[in-house]
């Protein structure tokens, strides 16, 4: 039995230490997306006991971030936490069953808990 392909892959490290090069070379791999540097999903969440899903991000923040709006991405109605979070996932994920790579800078301990 061969283990099936992981749904996602994210690339952790340090500004400028070559992470946008390594999420270039595998984004021409041919089961590999790369969606690029992602922080954003993470910059902008905080956790909040009184949202339902335990987190709530800073919409307006969120929609001010510039790489946010590069990515031609929306904020769904209705949505916010961790069902915004996932959302904003999928949509970077390929439609073609590639699997979504993504460079990731910091907020360590948010990426693991989400």
């Amino acid at each position: 039995m061969t283990a099936a392909p992981p749904q996602l892959l994210v690339l952790y490290g340090a500004l400028r230490s070559g992470t946008t090069v390594f999420g270039l070379m595998l984004d021409h791999h041919e089961m590999i997306s790369n969606a690029g540097e992602v922080d954003f999903l993470f910059d902008h969440i905080r956790r909040d006991p009184r949202h339902p899903s335990g987190w709530q991000y800073d919409l307006n923040a969120l929609r001010d971030d510039w790489i946010f709006e590069r990515k031609n991405i929306r904020i769904a109605e209705g949505l916010d936490g961790a069902d915004l979070f996932n959302d904003l996932l999928n949509q970077l994920r390929p439609s073609d069953g590639r699997v979504l790579a993504m460079n990731v800078h910091r907020n360590a301990e948010k990426l693991v808990a989400l």
